[in-house]
């Protein structure tokens, strides 16, 4: 019983060992990721270096190193830390919004819209680099997922629906950024349904956008 009960307390230790690790590792990625958006803000994105980044987070570039191979990845990870936050629901349950049946997807809509416009900052800092298009190339694969749980016609093939209906709403969303985001979230929601219930052909729905 004594070995078994020292066991189980190696067992405990462990565990809270790596619950601590991986919260500092969480905190060390947080403050790296901190680092570079005060950097886009100040500079293009071509304009920064890997020693900007160590020198701006306060850490060692094997640190930098351990959780990011290049620059670019680091890039590629923060786009992925904002369409993470963007795709998931608000109530804590933990389940990506476009598989969460409580919301419609209007609400689901609103939702992309309310976060784009709360982190323009850090989004237009990013946009306004030359890597804008990985931006969106990231971006692009949510907004698909959205709305192939969505869309349905028999007189249609689904994978033509999902192109269409995923490249109208980015051209929506950049639509809004040209704009200054000066519509509200559930304007431009409502703009994108009434637009794509006309049926218009894809081209002629991101013409209308410009």
């Amino acid at each position: 019983n004594t070995i078994y009960n020292l066991s189980q307390v190696t067992k405990s230790i462990q565990r809270e060992e790596s619950v601590h690790m991986d919260r500092r590792k969480q905190k060390t990625r947080n403050e790296i990721f901190d680092a570079f958006i005060r950097l886009l803000h100040q500079k293009r994105y071509s304009n920064i270096s890997v020693k900007d980044i160590i020198d701006e987070a306060n850490v060692g570039r094997a640190t930098f190193y351990n959780h990011f191979e290049t620059k670019d990845s680091l890039l590629h990870a923060f786009c992925e830390n904002i369409f993470e936050h963007v795709f998931h629901s608000d109530h804590g349950c933990g389940i990506p919004i476009e598989l969460d049946s409580s919301y419609t997807l209007e609400e689901r809509l609103t939702h992309i819209f309310y976060h784009f416009k709360s982190s323009k900052k850090d989004i237009l800092s990013i946009l306004n680099s030359e890597d804008a298009d990985l931006f969106w190339s990231n971006f692009r694969p949510y907004i698909q997922k959205l709305f192939s749980a969505q869309i349905a016609d028999k007189n249609l093939p689904q994978n033509f629906l999902e192109s269409y209906y995923t490249g109208s709403f980015l051209a929506c969303v950049q639509w809004w950024i040209r704009q200054n985001m000066r519509s509200s979230e559930q304007d431009m929601t409502h703009y994108f349904l009434q637009a794509a219930n006309l049926g218009e052909a894809p081209e002629m729905a991101e013409t209308a956008l410009q």
